[in-house]
């Protein structure tokens, strides 16, 4: 565990949402996320949560997570399954984006967000996981997903291409359209961690 570190549940205030959208569209993409996106899932979708690391009053990371009800499917598990993929049909909690600031970089700030992402999953009661990993040399989640028993399902090639498009985001890598693939990760009979 990292000393001095926080992990919580947002405030809600406009300025921790605000920071915390800046910090995931810094690793995903500007435009990957909107304030209005991301407060408009935490106010109307079932289990969507998003937790801050706090580090010295410092944002040092943000995670992004909510729940697909089987009668209300997320459009990325649909994205998923459409790619041939068989997922369970349960409450799945998705991992939507993890992001830790450059300067809170490897020293344990996202493997201690991703944990408690799980932990949070567990009291929202969903039975499943599912993790889109962006496939990137500098994406260091693949080696989270691993260590803590998820399954690699395979890839899927330009993932966010069509999202991209119709949301005018900018991939960090590629620009618009983003061409980058996913890989797809899996864990059930999840527990906290």
């Amino acid at each position: 565990m990292v000393d001095g570190l926080l992990i919580r549940n947002t405030d809600g205030s406009s300025s921790e949402l605000e920071q915390a959208v800046a910090l995931l569209n810094s690793g995903l993409g500007e435009g990957y996320y909107t304030l209005n996106h991301i407060s408009a899932a935490l106010l109307n979708e079932k289990g969507s949560f998003l937790l801050v690391a706090m580090l010295n009053a410092d944002l040092a990371g943000v995670f992004f997570g909510e729940v697909s009800q089987p009668d209300k499917e997320s459009p990325v598990i649909t994205k998923v399954r459409n790619a041939g993929f068989v997922l369970p049909t349960c409450y799945i909690g998705l991992m939507r984006g993890l992001v830790v600031s450059a300067k809170h970089r490897n020293a344990g700030v996202g493997n201690a967000l991703f944990v408690s992402s799980i932990t949070e999953f567990v009291k929202r009661d969903v039975q499943c996981l599912v993790g889109t990993l962006w496939n990137h040399p500098q994406n260091a989640v693949e080696t989270f997903f691993l260590n803590t028993g998820f399954a690699f399902l395979g890839q899927v090639t330009r993932f966010w291409w069509a999202d991209s498009v119709q949301y005018q985001f900018a991939c960090p890598v590629c620009g618009n359209p983003c061409q980058c693939s996913a890989s797809i990760y899996l864990k059930q009979n999840i527990e906290a961690g």
